[in-house]
């Protein structure tokens, strides 16, 4: 009963969303979140629904075979743009007139790319941004807390040796376990974690560091290096309160 309400739910919000008097489409990365917006658009339209999606050269970066494959399996009016490394290249100096402020998210210049190559096509675009903090959908909600597990038992100086010599193994070292395990660029995936955990002292300082592109943020911050008072953290999380009963990783979705 609860899953039908909750697809009930976001048909209807889905529904809401598409009420439009211009073209309508829908960015297409074949993941979870973004493949059941298209689905339930698909279902309340009576054409195919106009769908956008990027794909890299390098095929270590490329995942738009899972969005060709979503696409051909709902029937939408699929679009594919292939992106080269220099027409990423090219958006990076355009970036500082799109954003009012830092945005740390490598995701900015494929973002960039597909709504270049929808307005071509529709005026507005759903995605499926959000379903990941809704729903659990990133890795470090499971990985954080479960590996904090495993280590917290650790003194600070041995956790910071064992993730300092994982996060210095060579890159070729990872690619046979990558095969064995089916996790694509594993090494990278373990090097960008030891590097996160390594300085983490509490489950506090894990989550910023989680979800920090900036080892100290403060420095960021030209107020705090007059001021010891200032601090990158509290005026994150001014105004927010968490409640005491939630668990650690549903702390993190909160303040995601």
């Amino acid at each position: 009963e609860a899953l039908w309400v909750l697809e009930n739910q976001l048909k209807q919000s889905v529904g809401m969303q598409t009420l439009s008097d211009v073209p309508l489409g829908a960015f297409l990365s074949g993941g979870v979140d973004s493949s059941a917006i298209v689905a339930l658009m698909q279902s309340q339209s009576s054409r195919p629904v106009k769908t956008f999606t990027i794909g890299f050269d390098e095929g270590g970066y490329d995942e738009s075979s899972y969005a060709r494959a979503v696409a051909n399996h709902l029937g939408t009016e699929h679009h594919e743009l292939r992106i080269s490394p220099q027409m990423s290249f090219d958006v990076i100096s355009t970036l500082p007139s799109m954003y009012d402020e830092p945005f740390a998210d490598s995701s900015q210049i494929p973002t960039n790319l597909v709504c270049k190559a929808a307005s071509q096509h529709v005026t507005v675009a759903l995605s499926g941004d959000a379903g990941d903090e809704l729903f659990g959908g990133y890795n470090r909600y499971v990985w954080g807390p479960s590996i904090w597990r495993k280590i917290k038992w650790m003194p600070f100086s041995m956790r910071q040796n064992l993730f300092s010599t994982l996060r210095k193994l060579p890159l070729g070292e990872w690619t046979r376990l990558s095969s064995l395990t089916r996790i694509s660029r594993l090494g990278e995936k373990v090097q960008k974690l030891a590097d996160k955990v390594e300085s983490a002292r509490d489950l506090d300082d894990l989550y910023w560091s989680l979800v920090s592109e900036w080892k100290h943020p403060n420095d960021l911050i030209v107020a705090s290096q007059s001021s010891k008072n200032i601090d990158a953290r509290s005026i994150t999380l001014s105004g927010i309160v968490l409640p005491d009963h939630l668990r650690f990783e549903e702390k993190m979705m909160l303040l995601d």
